[in-house]
């Protein structure tokens, strides 16, 4: 039996076709508090994708249909369980054909997605100087409610856990909410976002929660190439200064009075480890200085730390 199934769905979640025979090439990315996306590669015209829908489109087409990715697991009592791992809109299509044979490559992303063309928006539906303050939980909740309200995104908070987080204040100016989501996890105290997909015919995909920064170490964990526990395929790393910075000068939006928001952040440690590094960063839209403070000091947090990015690739063996 083959790990995973992969079910093609009609923009509200009704089935279409079952792709799970005919589906190859199976990627999935995990970003932090960014979409997750799936990606797979089907004979472009094979009948489970080719053939036309009731509503005259293709069962293969993007923003019209969304994909289930179900994973058979082992659960703690021993039993083998299907669970639904991904649930998104078909976003791109791309088609590559030679000789007799052709393949369409199918990218999809979670309900997240929607949040970047989602304008943030006051209780009035406006889009300018929307106000927020408090809880930074109940703060993307509200936004989400909002657009909801207006119409349904797939995303729903209805059941999510929204934990007690450090209070966030500003303005934006015609922001989208996923961008403001990303600017909220990036200041002191932001929340990390987690998504819990549903299987259902509504429209909703996923139910959001937004919850304290996770991360835990873990000494016990085994990751195994070329040895035991042999889980892993391949591996990498990458070890890059090049966004170094322990003495950071943080820029915000012009103030009442006509003058810029500023706010300098240090590193103390790092520079005597390593040497001073300096940077720019601009928070153009920010217009609260409590809020430009918690950013800087975030980021320079992040930015001074050794090693500044180290991205190590990790491959699954199979299955």
């Amino acid at each position: 039996m083959t790990a995973w199934e992969t079910v093609l769905c009609d923009i509200k979640g009704v089935a279409l076709s079952h792709l799970t025979s005919v589906a190859a090439d199976r990627e999935c990315s995990v970003r932090h508090n960014k979409p997750m996306s799936l990606s797979f590669v089907v004979p472009s015209g094979d009948e489970n994708v080719a053939t036309t829908h009731t509503d005259g489109y293709p069962l293969l087409t993007t923003l019209r249909r969304t994909v289930r990715a179900y994973r058979h697991e082992t659960d703690s009592t021993g039993a083998e369980v299907k669970t639904l791992r991904f649930n998104g809109y078909v976003w791109s299509l791309g088609d590559d054909g030679g000789g007799n044979v052709a393949r369409t490559r199918v990218v999809c992303y979670d309900p997240l997605q929607r949040m970047r063309w989602r304008f943030c928006r006051n209780a009035d539906e406006t889009l300018d100087s929307v106000a927020f303050s408090g809880d930074a939980a109940q703060t993307v909740k509200t936004l989400v409610d909002r657009t909801n309200a207006i119409s349904q995104s797939g995303l729903a908070t209805s059941g999510g856990t929204f934990d007690v987080l450090a209070a966030q204040a500003g303005v934006w100016q015609r922001k989208m909410i996923g961008d403001a989501m990303i600017e909220l996890s990036g200041a002191k105290g932001g929340p990390d976002y987690g998504l819990t997909y549903l299987e259902a015919t509504d429209g909703w995909l996923a139910r959001l929660s937004v919850i304290a920064k996770r991360g835990a170490v873990r000494p016990n964990a085994v990751f195994g190439w070329g040895t035991g526990p042999a889980n892993v395929s391949s591996i990498s790393r990458l070890d890059d200064p090049r966004e170094v910075a322990n003495w950071l000068y943080g820029l915000g939006s012009v103030a009442a009075g006509g003058d810029e928001l500023t706010s300098t952040k240090t590193d103390a440690a790092s520079i005597t480890a390593v040497g001073r590094y300096e940077a720019l960063s601009s928070f153009a839209d920010v217009t609260s200085q409590a809020y430009l403070d918690n950013l800087a000091e975030e980021e320079v947090a992040r930015r001074s730390d050794t090693p500044v990015r180290e991205l190590i690739g990790i491959a699954p063996a199979s299955g």
